[in-house]
């Protein structure tokens, strides 16, 4: 059977979930139809999404952030450049400079996804790019206009972030990635991200008399990414050592208290947007030489999330009293043995911002850090029970399937496509591609959303074009997909990448 035919058939027998997994024994046939079908569906998709295009839907227009807002269609639209026809309109640099930026009141409310952090961290990510002569001739002059009125406020504004982030009082609140510290730690990885690239390109960075990569260079120093990663390590302490006074009554709690932990609001959550596991996340992706000291934490929270991944291969949404445990690591152990992972349970969490998706993106980064620094050690034995964690969470999202939520980052299908790719990243070989299969698959399952919706069968998300909540996340996960099979795109050349304002640094 052709790949798309058992797609389809597997979508109408199993509804949203691929509950048997289907033959992914893809050929070329099969490959054909899925290249041809993902870049049949970015045309639409990305065409829907309101950026210059008349603001007929929702209110993604109308706000300026990253998860929902204009900010996220932007980054839509430079994920998926070559892989679109070029008569279709796309984001001008403009778009980020429409709105009014406002400084972060505190280091709670100073996040890439949902503060004006975002926007302005794009806009000088551009500004340093067009830096060049060369550069600069593939943008309009009114944009290098704007761009130039434009870049010394956002400067100034990221700045005082850092600023009001590391100065206030410490308690174990305000560090997730959705609002807090660690989304505003991404923010200055990923302009360091953009320097490295520039020095790839042949910029001597330190003698450079462009005063915005001046600027930004000093923006994401050695000295700020310091200072951030330890206020947000101080508060993980603190986080700990209150979890544990309220396990210190519980016997067989007290000796299973991570060596961090983090608050938002009264709730431990443990996710990727709000959660452990994206302060966690990037923290992994600090540089090492930050990092090195607080390195045996990071492992023993590690270890803690190998230990209370649950049999199927989920985690649970909160830290809190009576959690599953198993010393070592539960995917190794007698019990998820004795319970296959395409047992159902419709009531789990399974989605970026709250369960395994997110467990897995930083799982694969643990491990590609470690294979990267030679001062990131681990053992073989945290190795080996990683991995098997990171299959057991893995084969999990690839049989639940699509999520009843959508199509977008966070609750959806594409924060699971971006999942498996990440498993892909860490596991797969040349010669043995098991988990980027699943995700290709995966991506294709969700060229069907229209129907599925029409159907009732999936929800249409709030904010249905958005980056996180909607269809445009889902652009970008297609033209990774894209990108992962050698598809040729238009113009520049396109380099794997991870989940867009999350992974991709």
């Amino acid at each position: 059977m052709l790949f798309g035919q058992a797609v389809r058939v597997g979508c109408l027998r199993q509804k949203l979930g691929i509950r048997a997994p289907p033959d992914v024994n893809v050929n070329s046939d099969s490959m054909n139809h899925l290249q041809r079908d993902s870049w049949q569906c970015l045309p639409p998709g990305t065409s829907l999404t309101p950026t210059n295009r008349p603001p007929t839907w929702g209110h993604t227009a109308a706000r300026n952030g990253v998860y929902i807002g204009s900010a996220g269609i932007y980054v839509m639209d430079k994920s998926v450049a070559g892989f679109i026809p070029s008569d279709l309109p796309t984001s001008s640099i403009t778009l980020l400079m429409s709105k009014q930026l406002s400084i972060p009141p505190s280091g709670s409310r100073a996040s890439f996804l949902e503060t004006s952090v975002g926007p302005a961290t794009l806009i000088l990510k551009e500004r340093i790019w067009v830096g060049s002569d060369a550069r600069s001739a593939s943008v309009s002059k009114s944009d290098l206009q704007k761009l130039e009125e434009f870049w010394q406020p956002c400067a100034q504004l990221l700045e005082s972030a850092i600023q009001v982030s590391v100065s206030e009082e410490i308690d174990d609140d305000g560090c997730e990635v959705l609002y807090g510290r660690a989304g505003l730690l991404y923010a200055l990885l990923l302009l360091r991200t953009a320097l490295a690239s520039l020095r790839d390109g042949g910029m001597s960075i330190s003698q450079t008399e462009d005063p915005a990569v001046r600027a930004v260079t000093s923006l994401c120093s050695d000295a700020n990414v310091q200072a951030l990663v330890d206020d947000i390590m101080k508060r993980g302490k603190i986080g700990a050592r209150e979890y544990q006074e309220e396990l210190a009554s519980l016997r067989d709690e007290r000796d299973k208290v991570p060596p961090l932990m983090w608050r938002w609001h009264v709730s431990r959550y443990l996710g990727g947007a709000h959660g452990v596991v994206g302060i966690l996340h990037m923290l992994v992706m600090a540089p090492s030489n930050i990092t090195t000291t607080y390195w045996p934490d990071i492992v023993g929270m590690v270890e803690w999330l190998l230990a209370i991944q649950e049999p199927l291969g989920n985690w649970p949404s909160k830290a809190g009293r009576h959690l599953y445990y198993v010393a070592g690591g539960t995917a190794t152990s007698q019990e998820a043995k004795r319970v296959s992972v395409g047992k159902d349970n419709q009531h789990e969490l399974l989605q970026w911002c709250h369960g395994a998706p997110g467990v897995l993106i930083l799982l694969s980064a643990f491990l590609n850090r470690t294979a990267q620094s030679s001062s990131l050690t681990i053992t073989s034995s945290l190795r080996d029970r990683t991995i098997a964690a990171m299959q057991r969470g893995g084969e999990l999202v690839y049989t639940h399937g699509l999520l009843r939520k959508g199509v977008g980052l966070c609750h959806g299908v594409a924060g699971s496509a971006y999942a498996l790719l990440a498993v892909s990243d860490a596991l797969d070989s040349r010669e043995n591609t098991y988990w980027l299969l699943r995700a290709v698959h995966l991506a294709h399952l969700a060229t069907e959303y229209g129907a599925l919706e029409r159907k009732g069968e999936t929800r249409v998300p709030d904010e249905p074009y958005s980056l996180y909540e909607g269809i445009a996340g889902m652009c970008c996960a297609w033209a990774e997909v894209l990108v992962r099979l050698g598809v040729p795109s238009r113009g520049v050349e396109k380099r794997k990448s991870g989940m867009p304002g999350y992974d991709d640094l």
